[in-house]
């Protein structure tokens, strides 16, 4: 039986994957690789919200087209992506031509406490979700394949997992994982809610006291995730910013956690239009079902203090000294 691959090769001269700008690097570092061996890639540009444009999706699907991996929820400014809008033009494509393909795939880990889940109403093919996002245990995620599309194994031997992924399951992780799923499922309206109003509460309060921060992502709360606050602080720098947080017991980060060791800024924050030097200077807040408008008291009465004395550290003629010269 040929594998997956072997027939889009077969299928396809050039096969062609189309995917976004600020996808997480688990999704970006596969897609370059498949490029480097010969797939055509289109990487779609996002607006200063961090939102694709419909039109430029929709002009870039090519009879060759294999997949779409579009990520529901940015981990880094939380820009929610109109799933079931780019669902329905992958649809239309497919009758057309009477094909299967493009497979649509969605990275759906910053997604499930907050938003519908349900495949049948997204219409996606594939969609991957990660435990530790939703208050499961870490080092299990889940990868949903709608009947009939086919993928190809990464790892052989045993056959587990109906061939998929061979290797002897964590259970549990997997009962973990699911319980995890049953309790946010129940949680997500009022979670949702919760985190609204401390979300509109904390930028707010942040725009009074520190005037010139600016908050990255989309300003129609429908397009953006509650959970994630990306701000960016002019003239600070943000790993200094972090460790002054730090000292006053304030978790927060520079980017993406699965980047920590990346010296380059955010390839999310340079394509909303951001400078090196602004990107440097953001952080991302991330609030959660356990965060309290007591808690965010306390960072809005420590930040500002923290800035201020950074802000007085460096004489405005040595900025561009301490930031390496970059803009």
């Amino acid at each position: 039986m040929e594998s997956s691959i072997t027939q889009v090769q077969k299928t396809f001269s050039k096969p062609h994957i189309i995917t976004s700008v600020i996808e997480h690097q688990s999704v970006l570092e596969p897609i370059k690789t498949l490029g480097e061996q010969g797939y055509k890639i289109t990487y779609l540009t996002v607006n200063k919200e961090g939102l694709i444009n419909l039109d430029e999706f929709k002009k870039s699907i090519r009879p060759e087209t294999v997949l779409v991996s579009i990520i529901y929820v940015s981990n880094e400014i939380g820009s929610v992506q109109p799933i079931k809008k780019i669902a329905k033009i992958i649809k239309e494509f497919r009758n057309s031509r009477n094909s299967p393909y493009p497979y649509f795939h969605i990275d759906a880990a910053q997604a499930v406490n907050y938003f519908d889940i349900n495949v049948n109403n997204l219409g996606v093919d594939l969609m991957t979700i990660s435990s530790h996002k939703i208050y499961g245990p870490k080092g299990v995620a889940a990868l949903y394949v709608r009947n009939g599309t086919q993928i190809e194994p990464m790892i052989y031997g045993g056959g587990q997992e109906f061939g998929l992924r061979s290797t002897t399951e964590a259970v549990p992780l997997i009962v973990g994982l699911s319980k995890a799923l049953e309790l946010c499922q129940k949680l997500k309206i009022k979670n949702q809610k919760y985190l609204n109003e401390l979300r509109t509460y904390f930028i707010n309060k942040l725009r009074l006291l520190i005037p010139e921060i600016r908050i990255n992502g989309p300003e129609n709360k429908k397009d953006c995730a509650s959970h994630i606050i990306s701000a960016t602080f002019d003239e600070v720098e943000n790993e200094q910013l972090l460790l002054y947080l730090d000292k006053y017991g304030i978790r927060a980060s520079a980017g993406s956690a699965c980047s920590s060791r990346d010296i380059e800024p955010s390839h999310v924050l340079t394509a909303l239009g951001l400078s090196k030097k602004e990107a440097r200077s953001t952080i991302r807040f991330s609030l959660g079902c356990q965060t309290t408008k007591k808690d965010l008291d306390y960072v809005l009465k420590i930040l500002p203090k923290v800035v201020k004395k950074i802000e007085g550290l460096y004489p405005k003629d040595l900025k561009n000294h301490y930031y390496g010269g970059i803009n």
